[in-house]
Order: C-alpha cells, then structure tokens, then sequence
C-alpha cells in the first residue's frame, strides 16, 4: 500500500528502505520497508532498532578477528578455528532479534576471513552486508530520526502558529526535497 504522504520516492521491492512518513497516529515517524514488509518506528524506537544493527556488525567483525588471529598468526587449521568460532557463539550473548524485527541479521565469515552480515527478512535471504553497510545504515537510521523529530515540530509551528492548518504538511513534504537524504544501503 503506498502512503500518499510520503515523503521520498516511491520504494522498490528489492531494497530496505527507511524514510519519514506520517504514521497512523498523524505524527511523523520511521517506516522500515523491505517489499509489503513493514515497520513502523516512533523516534525511541530508532536507537533501539540501531543497537542491534551495529551489533551485527560488531559480532562478525570479531568473529573475523578471531578467525585470523588462529588461523593466520596461530595456525589452528579451518576445523580447529571453526570449533572455536562455534563455542564463542554459543556463549555470547545473542543478537537482540526483537530490536532489529522484521530485519535478521546473521553476522559470519567467509572463507577469505572477511565479515559479513546475512540479511534476512521474515526468515528469507534477501541479501549480504559488510560491517560498514551496517554502520552506514544505523547512522542513517539516527539522522533519520533526527529529521523526523523536526518534521514534527515544523508541521506543529506551521499549523498552529503560523495558522496554514493541513497545508502544514505539505510544506514539510517539500521540505524534504531541500535536505539531504539518507542513502539507502541495498540489501
């Protein structure tokens, strides 16, 4: 379903997206799309969403870390490091699934020893990322939601102070065109 006040372009099927958009409650918040999937995020909602993404990125880069210091300074064959890979995984805490909902994250190594993390939504593959993919979308996530946070108070100011009423939200729609847009990192 395609929101007639959205502000940003229409979405592909094939790429996560985030973008301001009016929520049902009539404020501006945060809608993460993937497809038909959807999330909608209120403000405080965002750092939580982004603890879990930079966690990913976090896990496989120190699973990475791991992987070279016994295998390639070491010398603990491909099995031996994978033994302990398995063990540290075990033991560590868990990925927040919730914070990061509908997006799973998988963070891993591949067999050059680079991280990466596997992006998952509604439990299908939909793509691959780098710890900096990561990085590049929680922060984007962030600016997002400082944006948002303005969007609101503008629409506010302009409805009620400066008396244009439902206009107000149109000008914050074309508001947008005149900013900086958060880069959507492709899954």
């Amino acid at each position: 379903m395609t929101n007639p006040r959205r502000k940003g372009p229409e979405r592909r099927r094939d790429e996560l997206s985030i973008a301001s958009e009016v929520m049902p409650d009539g404020s501006y918040g945060i809608v993460l799309s993937y497809g038909k999937t959807i999330r909608w995020m209120a403000v405080e909602d965002v750092t939580y969403y982004c603890q879990g993404v930079v966690q990913a990125a976090v896990y496989a880069e120190y699973d990475a870390g791991i992987v070279k210091q016994l295998r390639d300074r070491v010398g603990v064959p491909q099995e031996g490091v994978g033994e302990v890979l398995e063990l540290v995984r075990a033991k560590r805490p868990a990925l927040n699934v919730h914070a990061t909902h509908p997006l799973g994250l998988e963070p891993g190594v591949n067999l050059a020893g680079k991280p990466f993390i596997g992006l998952h939504v509604n439990g299908r593959k939909v793509g691959q990322w780098d710890p900096d993919d990561c990085r590049s979308h929680a922060l984007g996530c962030l600016d997002l939601a400082a944006a948002v946070q303005l969007d609101n108070v503008y629409r506010q100011v302009l409805a009620e102070d400066v008396g244009v009423g439902d206009k107000a939200r149109g000008f914050v729609g074309m508001l947008g065109k005149d900013l900086p847009s958060y880069k959507v990192v492709q899954a």
